[in-house]
């Protein structure tokens, strides 16, 4: 099936909706994915900024700021690039997912940097990186003038010990004495394990002349005067709003203060202009494609500046079936442990096509940010990406989402006939105004049988009497659970006009399959609002539910993407 040339990656089609005189052009270079930001001006600086974003929960945390920085170096006369490393985002697995990844993160690197001069024609180089990618920026030799080390990763091994402790913290780490390393969705196998704690910026032996260290800790403070002893001129500042930083992405904060400090630097440092072929920004309806295998990737931007990309078939013909993939939380349109990028390769190779965007103020698409993760109705989104999936000839669609993202899901497949039907993980069910969001806020206990059936294992009541279970925190959990089922039944509109929206909707043929764990309380809220054993979901037709005891709510740990993969072709029929 092909796509209308008005729907390809062109300047013109990525114009930003806010008017801020910059032009947007994703790229796609050596199985990579990337964002060019250009002055749209006759005018720009000789200097062009390689920014490099980290793996992992860094990346998504950071995926969002980055991009306003991106624009903001662009409107202040500095072209960009915005770039995902090999495995990360939208971009190709490395041929062999088990090898060493630093050496194709560092190729990714050059790669970039060689895309940019040639897209840019630019005259001076400068390098910015955040966190990981701030270490891979300093370690790879690119010929840069400049260099920007946003709260750098000064030693690899430190870092991985960092992202097993945030694992065991989260319960998204891998199994004891496995030799790779899992952690809150990244995944990194024994040869990056040991590769990158060979990582160490401590034995850098050449660097920029002119460089800015953002440090967040004594440890990166202390990478300065390496760098100054190599002969450059190194500036250093604090990093102000580093914690709010890599909050929760829907609740953290953008480090404008920083940077702030980034564009004076740029300004000081890299003050030239030259002149810049306006026309040569606009050129033609050019395809922009990756080709994972089996399928072919175009970025599409549609709406009122939603931007996303759309994955088809290539080694078999397309039937008309097709799924969308939406926003969990604020996190970009990859999903956690890239499991929307992971899905949509999988769909594709058994004849389903998908897109995977962001709504508006989320990753890549223009919009206002920080807008409430519940408070904001999708389904004007929602809408406009099935609309677009019906222009590419496919005019019914399912809805997958994860936690958030269902909750708006479930509403489009109440409020749109076109709705095909809904795939949902650990779906939120119904939002009430003045329920928290926060991090310190959350339930983040188990489902309420967990405990009650730990009551009749006898390892339970040994490790409480050792003092090994947190008895207070265990009986909050529950309280605040009874709590939210008293609510429930004195809110019963809340439930009823759910309840019936899906009745309606299993009515008129649409579909509803509900995956969801014991780990967290989805399957709680659950019965709260359809009964025990969710009997009242159960008797609409097309409604199915499966309930795996291991799944984590976010989908964070690979083999929970596994089973939602495999739940979602089932769902498709594309097995």
């Amino acid at each position: 099936m092909s796509v209308p040339a008005t729907q390809f990656a062109t300047p013109d089609r990525f114009h930003p909706a806010d008017g801020t005189g910059t032009l947007i052009r994703p790229l796609a270079f050596g199985g990579q994915s990337g964002w060019l930001h250009t002055p749209a001006g006759p005018q720009r600086s000789e200097a062009a900024v390689l920014i490099c974003a980290p793996p992992g929960r860094d990346g998504r945390c950071g995926h969002r700021p980055l991009r306003i920085l991106a624009e903001r170096l662009a409107s202040a006369g500095y072209p960009a690039l915005r770039f995902d490393l090999p495995g990360v985002g939208d971009s190709l697995d490395p041929a062999d997912v088990e090898a060493d990844i630093l050496p194709e993160w560092q190729a990714g690197v050059r790669a970039a940097a060689e895309v940019l001069r040639a897209a840019t024609d630019t005259r001076r180089l400068v390098v910015l990186g955040l966190r990981l990618g701030a270490s891979l920026a300093a370690s790879v030799e690119v010929g840069a003038d400049g260099a920007i080390l946003l709260a750098p990763v000064t030693s690899g091994r430190q870092w991985l010990r960092e992202l097993k402790l945030a694992g065991a913290m989260s319960r998204t780490g891998g199994p004891e004495g496995a030799g790779d390393l899992e952690s809150q969705g990244l995944r990194l196998s024994a040869a990056s394990v040991a590769g990158l704690a060979r990582l160490d910026l401590s034995k850098v032996e050449r660097f920029p002349s002119h460089a800015l260290v953002v440090v967040q800790n004594a440890t990166a403070g202390s990478i300065t005067e390496r760098l100054a002893n190599l002969g450059g001129e190194v500036s250093t500042c604090d990093f102000v709003g580093y914690e709010a930083l890599f909050e929760d992405t829907h609740s953290q904060q953008t480090p404008n203060l920083v940077f702030d400090q980034v564009l004076a630097w740029m300004a000081d440092r890299f003050p030239g202009r030259q002149a810049q072929d306006v026309t040569a920004l606009h050129i033609g309806a050019e395809p922009v494609a990756l080709h994972p295998p089996g399928c072919i990737e175009h970025p599409v931007h549609f709406g009122p500046g939603l931007n996303g990309v759309l994955c088809l078939p290539d080694d078999v013909a397309s039937d008309g079936r097709a799924v969308i993939f939406c926003n969990t939380s604020a996190e970009p349109r990859a999903g956690i442990g890239r499991f929307a990028v992971e899905a949509s390769r999988r769909l594709a190779r058994h004849g389903v096509a998908s897109l995977r965007f962001d709504f508006a103020g989320i990753g890549d698409s223009d919009g206002p940010d920080h807008t409430h993760v519940y408070g904001v109705s999708r389904k004007s989104d929602l809408a406009d990406a099935v609309t677009l999936m019906a222009a590419e000839g496919f005019p019914e669609v399912v809805l997958a989402s994860v936690c958030s993202g269902s909750f708006h899901t479930l509403h489009a497949l109440v409020a749109d006939p076109r709705v095909g039907g809904v795939f949902s993980v650990s779906g939120k069910l119904v939002w009430r105004e003045g329920e928290s969001v926060r991090p310190d806020m959350r339930d983040e206990g188990r489902a309420t049988q967990v405990y009650v059936s730990g009551l009749k294992d006898p390892r339970t009541w040994t490790r409480l009497l050792r003092g090994k279970i947190d008895v207070a925190a265990v009986l909050k959990t529950l309280w605040g659970r009874l709590l939210g089922r008293i609510t429930a039944g004195l809110h019963q509109a809340d439930g009823r006009a759910l309840r019936e929206g899906l009745a309606e909707a299993a009515d008129r043929g649409a579909r509803l399959h509900l995956l969801m764990g014991l780990d967290d309380a989805s399957y709680d809220e659950l019965q709260a609002h359809f009964g025990s054993g969710a009997r009242k979901l159960l008797t609409m037709s097309g409604a199915s539910i499966h309930v795996e005891p291991s799944l984590d709510h976010g989908l964070a740990r690979a083999a929970s993407r596994e089973i939602a993969i495999a739940d979602l072709l089932a769902f498709v029929g594309a097995t």
